[in-house]
């Protein structure tokens, strides 16, 4: 067979074709080798989805934080994310709620409802997301936009008196 590779005809001819893509290597006994670690992990260790031969931790520190970082050059996005940032801890802590229904292009629609003026940034600086029910999810249709003073009345409110006082301190602001 490597007669027929060799001579004239021979640029003419296509090699065989090499497997570019390595079978994956079992997890045995529920663990699995981490490269940039250099060992074997337990599988709790590695992100779930896709099999990755980067732990959890390597896969922030090489992957996650390094895209995370050149996105909070962006001050828009930046904003966008700690208002996102301040929901998901709000429905956490204060509304004990699993998660939040609204993503950071929902949040940047609710502000494109409001009218910023030169001040922009500054109001952007100032302002709040919370929910108007907050038994249910905060979602877009569940959402109000409100400064830093009124948001901290309101959870305290919440706090102290349950989701009624904070509906009915929330009608009192109008």
């Amino acid at each position: 067979m490597l007669v027929q590779y060799i001579g004239a005809n021979a640029s003419k001819l296509k090699m065989p074709a090499v497997a570019h893509k390595l079978p994956p290597v079992p997890d045995l006994d529920g663990r699995r080798f981490c490269r940039h670690c250099d060992t074997t992990l337990p599988l709790a260790s590695f992100p779930s989805g896709r099999r990755r031969y980067i732990c959890r931790k390597h896969v922030w520190q090489c992957i996650t934080k390094p895209s995370k970082l050149k996105g909070m050059h962006d001050a828009r996005k930046k904003r966008l994310w700690m208002l996102w940032k301040r929901c998901w801890t709000d429905a956490k802590t204060v509304f004990k709620q699993s998660r939040v229904m609204i993503v950071q292009s929902d949040i940047d629609a609710l502000l494109e409802d409001l009218e910023l003026g030169v001040d922009g940034n500054d109001l952007l600086d100032n302002i709040a997301i919370l929910p108007v029910d907050p038994t249910r999810l905060l979602c877009t249709d569940n959402a109000r936009i409100v400064d830093k003073l009124a948001r901290r009345q309101l959870v305290q409110a919440c706090r102290e008196g349950g989701a009624e006082r904070y509906a009915l301190e929330l009608a009192v602001m109008g």
